[in-house]
């Protein structure tokens, strides 16, 4: 609870927008007052559905298709005796988002929200994919999956 609140009272890295949410009412405040009253939104999340107990396997992409949005907003769970997300958006960024079907060697199936980070320049050099991936901010793009307790907000 402790690093839940004291992420939550941080200040957002430069050039994002970010805020803990405890509710949907304070969920759709928060994205409505920065994309807009008339936005329609979508809510994306990565569920799976297992035919077998889930275990560590490959996954085969089987198919993907990217998420026409004007605007996401990534929101993330945070532990707490109640719900509480942590949700934040870079400002004047290209991200891509997508669906993405894929399959386990046990024939499982995972629909999974993947996103692509386009601009990367502005990022601390202490980002945990900088330090395992051996490279610095602005030399690439940095993508990801959405575990199942997380979920984007795009505007269409």
């Amino acid at each position: 609870m402790e690093e839940t609140l004291k992420h939550c009272d941080s200040k957002a890295p430069e050039g994002e927008v970010a805020c803990c949410i405890t509710s949907l009412n304070s969920l759709v405040d928060f994205v409505r007052t920065d994309f807009g009253s008339d936005a329609k939104l979508e809510i994306l999340r990565s569920s799976a559905v297992a035919k077998s107990t889930p275990y560590v396997q490959n996954y085969t992409v089987m198919q993907a298709k990217e998420v026409a949005a004007s605007n996401m907003m990534a929101c993330h769970f945070k532990p707490y005796p109640y719900p509480v997300y942590y949700c934040h958006y870079q400002i004047g960024v290209e991200n891509k988002v997508f669906r993405v079907s894929l399959a386990g060697d046990n024939r499982n199936r995972v629909d999974a929200v993947f996103v692509c980070h386009m601009d990367t320049s502005k990022w601390s050099s202490d980002f945990i994919a900088f330090r395992h991936l051996g490279f610095n901010p602005g030399d690439s793009e940095v993508c990801h999956f959405f575990q199942a307790t997380d979920f984007v907000v795009v505007a269409k």
